[in-house]
C-alpha cells in the first residue's frame, strides 16, 4: 500500500506538491491584485491539475491528494478574487 515513505519523505512530497504551490499562488495573487487595480488590467492564474485529483488510481494517493488540495485552494482563491480584474482557472491534463 502506497506511500512507502518515511514521515519526513512524505512531508517533503507535500511541501513540494502542495505547500510550494499555495505559497507561489498567494505571492502571485497579491502581485496581480496590486498591479491590475493600478493599471486597470486583467490577469488569469492557471492551475495545472490532473485527472488523479478527481478519480482514484492505485498507488497515486499522495499525488492525487496533493492535486485535489491544489484544485480546491484555487477554487477558493477564485472566490477571493471575484470583483477584481483577476481570476483563476484549472486545466486538467489526462495521463496516458
Amino acid at each position: 500500500i502506497a506511500p512507502r515513505q518515511e514521515l519526513s519523505e512524505l512531508q517533503k512530497t507535500v511541501d513540494l506538491n502542495v505547500t510550494s504551490s499555495f505559497w507561489a499562488s498567494v505571492k502571485f495573487a497579491r502581485f496581480v491584485k496590486k498591479h491590475t487595480q493600478a493599471r486597470k488590467a486583467t490577469a488569469l492564474i492557471v492551475n495545472i491539475s490532473s485527472l488523479t485529483a478527481i478519480q482514484p488510481f492505485p498507488s497515486m494517493g499522495l499525488y492525487s491528494a496533493g492535486k485535489a488540495a491544489r484544485d480546491m485552494y484555487h477554487a477558493c482563491l477564485a472566490k477571493e478574487l471575484e470583483g477584481d480584474q483577476s481570476s483563476t482557472t484549472t486545466v486538467f491534463k489526462i495521463l496516458n
